[in-house]
């Protein structure tokens, strides 16, 4: 499971840029704080189920721009345990 801090109203959304091979996104949704007044910042979380090795690559952008205008990028490893 993947949180990270998000305000909708901005436009900047995360969005998943690559996965591992294998992997897909089995739930996205948003949690917001009890009593957050509209437009306030939540988290996007995203519950990953793994099929393989290789990166994570999410980025915080807005829809209508080139992916190469993110604000920012998250990107997480995923390796299997050796033994």
């Amino acid at each position: 499971m993947i949180a990270l801090p998000e305000t909708a109203g901005t436009g900047y959304r995360w969005s998943v840029e690559d996965l591992p091979p294998g992997t897909r996104v089995s739930e996205d949704r948003y949690e917001h704080a009890d009593g957050a007044p509209l437009g306030s910042a939540s988290l996007h979380v995203l519950v990953l189920e793994v099929g393989g090795e290789g990166v994570v690559a999410l980025r915080l952008s807005r829809a209508w721009k080139p992916d190469h205008d993110a604000v920012e990028r998250w990107e997480l490893s995923v390796v299997r345990p050796q033994g």
